[in-house]
This record gives structure tokens, C-alpha cells and sequence, in this order.
């Protein structure tokens, strides 16, 4: 069987699943507050995300993710793990574990995302697309123009940026009062790492490993992936929510703490 367009979507997928949060663990600083199918977290008492998982709906989400300050960054439409059923019309075929590391101080915030994609049903293909795999929509303040992107390689707007591999892609701009920026990182442990990103100037930042054909042009390359039977693809990426922009919040510092880490 084959899975196209898996998206998490910090964190989305596209693919049908029932959600089951199965661990609560908040690191000092973090509170969890469960309501039926939401989890708020805070951060040092302030709200910085929510987390909404029901059942009826596809895709579990983050909505909204909030700057240290409490400026909102993402678009609308510690320890948290949650364990969802991916399924097609002929049934389940795998099954995805998505684990949540929230932290931040008095300039940042922080999620680290783990996702486990087990071929628990038997083999599973994961096709070639540039949908997806995970990502962010910012606020409109951020697009660019008139807020900046820029990738680990020094390279700028979507031009520059879209379909090229990187370490990672930072959005900054001016939201409300506050010069805020948002950063995604990619894991050097990750499959095809750097990553592949799908980024785009209307406002969405997504690292794809599997895009490859769509993302060269050469018809003779293909990115699907197969996970055997019973083994699992894991993925880790790091939210980085900070002041200023990328060159200010010293981004790229911070992504080589987070590739350090193993």
C-alpha cells in the first residue's frame, strides 16, 4: 500500500486517523491542561499553543503558536504523545506515533516533534509528492514580501528557497508590535537529510524527504520510500519561535544544538 502526501502540519495528516493521547509529561516551566479533545500548553503561566485532536476531524493540529511575548505566528483555518491510525478506503495501514517536547525562556519558544510511522499493516510505500511532509502556515504578516525567508544556505524567498535542500528555512518579519521570526529545523539524522522544502511566499513552510521528482524536474528521480514490514521511518524537526530575525536570533546556533543531539 502506499501513503501520498503524509503532512504533518505542526501537525497536520492528511490521511484519516483516530487519536489517542497516551503520555503527559511537562519539563519545568510547562503545564499541559487537558479539556475532552484539546490540550493547552503554557509556558511560565502564559498560553503558548493548543493542540487539537478530535476524532472527527482528519488532521490533529497545533493552533495558534505564540512568540514568547504572546504574538501569534501561525495561521488560523511538557510532554505530550499521541498515537493515530493512518487509513485509506481499503482500511488501516499503519499507525503514527507523534511525540511533543515544549520548552522556552523569556525570548523563545520552543517545540521539538518526534514522528514514528510504523508499517504495523505490512509494507508501506510512501510516494513521490511535494505535499507535505511537515509544516507550517505563518500569519499573514510574515509572507514574503512583506516578512523574510531566508534557509541555512544564505538563500531568500521562494525563488531562491522552494525545492532546494537546506538544514532549515526561518520566516521573520514584524507582527503587530513585536519583530518576531519562526524557524523550522530538520534533524541530519532524518531520511535524505538536508531536506527537501516546499516553501512558498504565501506563507507555508514545509520539509519534504519524499519530493524529490517534483522538486528537480528530472523525471528519472523518484522519492518514494519504503518502510518494510513491521519497522518504522522516523522523522524529528524542531519548531523555533524567537525575536528578530534569523541573523538576530543567532538560528543557526541554535540549529546545531538541535543537530547535536542524538
Amino acid at each position: 500500500m502506499s501513503v501520498r502526501g503524509l503532512l504533518a502540519v505542526v501537525c497536520l495528516i492528511v490521511v484519516a486517523g483516530t487519536a489517542g493521547v497516551s503520555a503527559f509529561r511537562p519539563r519545568a516551566g510547562v503545564a499541559l491542561r487537558r479539556d475532552g479533545s484539546h490540550v493547552d500548553v503554557l509556558i511560565g503561566g502564559r498560553p503558548f499553543t493548543t493542540y487539537y485532536f478530535d476524532p472527527t476531524v482528519a488532521k490533529p493540529y497545533f493552533f495558534p503558536l505564540r512568540s514568547a511575548a504572546g504574538t501569534v505566528v501561525t495561521r488560523g483555518f511538557r510532554h505530550l504523545r499521541a498515537a493515530f491510525d493512518l487509513i485509506t478506503p481499503v482500511g488501516t495501514i499503519a499507525r503514527e506515533t507523534q511525540t511533543y517536547d515544549f520548552s522556552g525562556d523569556d525570548r523563545s519558544r520552543t517545540i521539538d516533534c518526534e514522528f514514528a510511522i510504523h508499517a504495523s499493516h505490512g509494507p508501506v510505500t510512501m510516494g513521490d509528492t511535494k505535499e507535505g511532509t511537515f509544516a507550517i502556515r505563518v500569519v499573514k504578516a510574515l509572507d514574503s514580501p512583506p516578512g523574510r525567508m531566508v534557509n541555512a544556505n544564505g538563500a531568500t524567498g521562494e525563488k531562491g528557497i522552494w525545492g532546494k535542500r537546506a538544514e532549515w528555512v526561518d520566516y521573520s518579519g514584524r507582527v503587530a508590535d513585536e519583530e518576531v521570526g519562526i524557524a523550522v529545523f530538520g534533524h541530519p539524522q532524518n531520511l535524505r537529510a538536508p531536506t527537501y522544502w516546499h516553501a512558498r511566499a504565501y506563507g507555508l513552510l514545509a520539509a519534504n524527504p519524499f519530493g524529490v521528482r517534483q522538486f528537480t524536474g528530472e523525471r528519472r528521480q523518484n522519492g518514494k520510500y519504503l518502510i518494510p514490514a513491521g519497522e518504522a521511518l522516523v522523522f524529528r524537526y524542531r519548531v523555533f519561535i524567537h525575536h528578530g530575525d534569523a541573523r538576530q536570533a543567532q538560528v543557526a546556533e541554535a540549529y546545531r544544538q538541535f543537530a547535536a543531539q542524538q
